[in-house]
Order: C-alpha cells, then structure tokens, then sequence
C-alpha cells in the first residue's frame, strides 16, 4: 500500500516575465495514457467558493500562472506534514506570478492535499490537488474576475468604489445650485414679517490687512443676508517652503464693555492647499450679531496641522 510519505516535492521560485513551464519534461515523465492539458481557470463570484481541483501527476511539474504575486507572509500554504511536503521557501511576493507543483509520485487515489493562495491584494483561493487518470494539468492560468466577493483592496473593488464617489460628487454638483436656492428660500421662511429691517441684504467694503506666520491676510468684504454675515479674506501665503490649509475660524465682536462670540456656520477657502506665493480666498458664514456703535469684531484662523494661526483685531465690519 502506497504511504503519503514523499508523496510530493512543493517548490515555489521567480520567473522572470513570459517564462514558460518545463511542458516537455513532463511529457517524457507523465504516463503515455494521461493527457497533459493547458487551461484557464477563470474564478468569479459564482464559483469563488468551489474548491478548484488541480489534477497533478507525480514527475510531471504543474504551472500556476497567477494574476498577481502572493502575499510576503503565507502567501502559499499546502496543509500536510513537514516530514510529507517540506515547507517551501518564501519568495518576494513581488517576484513571482509562477508556482510550480513538483509531486514525485501520484496522489492516492481518494486523497487529495489542499493549497491556499493568498495574492497580494488579501484575495485569498483554495484548490486541491488530486491525481486522476485520464489527465495531467501542465500548465493552469488563474484569473481573477470576482467584482462582489472581490477583495476590497482588489482593482475591481477600488474601481467601483472611485465610481460611487465620483456618482455622488457629479450628484452633488447637479443639486448644488437647487440647494443654495432652497437654503436662501429656508431663510426667508424664518423672517418675521413685522419687522422689515431682519430682510437687509447689503455689501460693505473692509479694508483691513495684517502680515503674521509669514501670511498676508486682508479683509475685502462683507455681505448680510437675513441674518448672517459672509465675511470675505484674502490670504497669501508667503512662507516659500511650505503650504497653508485652513483647519477652522472663530469670530468674536465686542461693543463698549461687552464682548461675545459669534456662531460661525462655515468657513471655507477656494483651495484646499495654498502654495507658496500664491493668494486665496477664504469666506466665513456667520450669524449677525445685534448691532451696536462702536462694534470691533476679532477674526482667528487656525493652521490645520500647524502653528501658523492668525489673528485679525479691532476689525470693523
């Protein structure tokens, strides 16, 4: 009775692009009954759970041509005993798109030897190793079409990921305009009719400039629309080694002996990154605090991963 004890002889090595498999060895080697067969094996999310069967025969080496390199850490595991199969070497994943099968003796019949692959992207597929008599697979190329069950570092899975993203932002776009006009109409809404002056809609020049963490940053203008205020900056970055992002703003106003924050509602900059030499503007929303004489408001921006923070004071608006 024929023992599993080498039974098969596993070797995983590089090779370089278009190498091609040592089919005529093997047909000198393989019984003249068996045909050497050269197939795909396409795996998609309908069969990505069979475990495939790799027809193997002992003296005749098999070819896995895989899509991808394998992960570095197990990327290629053959569950049996070490004193049966001894534990291939470790390759670069970045390597090696070929496995090679070397069995010095047929599969028993009825036993079979699982191999898991795990390809650099985390997909991870099963197959088993058997030995029928009618055939002799030389040569297997593996292909990758899963999209469901795809891994999600996977080129399918990020494709349709980018995809969603890029459907909501054109969505987005489409609605941007149609949502403005609803906010503004949400605002009138919420005007009290019996007093005329909450509907003051004005644009007022501010001239105020100061340089601080080597940034330029003035005052140009400011809009009141149904109680709130859109302050408007410009802001140059003059530090020419590194660029500015503007994490967050805070207004404050104070009138005589009183002082106050202002509810900001948003504050947003035209570039998301401002380079060296280069001007942006920046525009905060905020509600319009009750007027008073003498009001000085007190205008912060904060640097997003920095230290280069500004603050604008006495500022008249």
């Amino acid at each position: 009775m024929l023992s599993l004890q080498s039974v098969f002889v596993f070797m995983l090595f590089a090779a370089p692009a278009g190498a091609q498999p040592a089919a005529a060895q093997a047909q000198t080697s393989a019984p003249a009954q068996r045909e050497m067969r050269s197939r795909e094996l396409i795996i998609n999310d309908e069969n990505a759970n069979t475990l495939h069967e790799i027809h193997v025969a002992g003296g005749a080496p098999t070819s896995l041509v895989l899509p991808q390199p394998l992960a570095d850490q197990g990327g290629a595991i053959l569950a049996a005993p070490p004193d049966i199969i001894p534990t291939p070497s470790r390759v670069p994943a970045s390597a090696t798109r070929l496995l090679v099968l070397s069995p010095a003796k047929d599969v028993p019949a009825g036993k079979s030897f699982p191999l898991t692959l795990t390809f650099a992207d985390g997909t991870v597929q099963s197959f088993r190793l058997v030995t029928v008599a009618e055939e002799v697979d030389i040569q297997i190329a593996v292909k990758l079409q899963m999209q469901a069950k795809a891994s999600a570092a996977s080129a399918p899975a990020l494709t349709a990921a980018i995809n969603s993203l890029r459907a909501q932002l054109d969505e987005c776009q489409a609605t941007s305009d149609v949502a403005g006009t609803a906010r503004i109409a949400a605002l009138v809404l919420r005007q009290d009719l019996d007093k005329p002056q909450a509907f003051t809609a004005e644009r007022r020049n501010v001239r105020h400039r100061d340089k601080q963490s080597r940034l330029l940053v003035e005052a140009r203008a400011v809009y009141r629309l149904f109680g709130q205020s859109f302050l408007v900056l410009g802001v140059q970055n003059r530090d020419a080694s590194a660029n500015w992002q503007m994490e967050k703003a805070e207004i404050a106003v104070s009138g005589g002996s009183s002082s106050q924050d202002a509810k900001v509602l948003s504050a947003q900059m035209d570039v998301l990154s401002l380079p060296p030499d280069e001007t942006a503007r920046v525009v905060i929303a905020f509600e319009t605090p009750a007027q008073g004489a003498d009001q000085r408001y007190l205008i912060r921006l904060f640097e997003r991963g920095g230290n280069r923070h500004v603050e604008l004071t006495d500022v008249q608006l």
